[in-house]
């Protein structure tokens, strides 16, 4: 089996960590070989790594860190995980939030033309 672009860069990190088995680091090395597109991604990527571990170790700002919360929070209710403290057992059907994605309402399209 041939590794695909695609699937060689989900393995990015398989690959640097060592944590690839023997047989599919081969197929990797393989790919990288002969695709000079696939090692300038590779490449790219460990100057990435490097460039960001040079970074100063500082704590992220409280403001930061309270958007984040509230984004993750969102996004936990859209994808339906619930918080440990809310996994209570409920009869209830779960409400769906305007702000998720696929929940949304849009609203009708005018004229004759598509939807864009």
């Amino acid at each position: 089996m041939n590794l695909t672009c695609r699937e060689l860069c989900g393995l990015l990190m398989d690959f640097l960590d060592g944590t690839m088995a023997p047989e599919l680091r081969t197929q990797f090395e393989q790919h990288l070989c002969a695709c000079p597109p696939c090692r300038t991604y590779l490449d790219t990527y460990k100057q990435t790594i490097r460039m960001t571990r040079m970074l100063p170790r500082e704590p992220l700002p409280t403001e930061l860190v309270a958007r984040l919360q509230v984004l993750l929070e969102k996004e936990m209710r859209c994808q339906k995980i619930p918080k440990p403290e809310d996994t209570k057992p409920s009869d209830e059907p779960p409400k769906l939030d305007p702000e998720c994605r696929g929940n949304r309402q849009h609203p009708p399209h005018s004229g004759d033309s598509p939807p864009t």
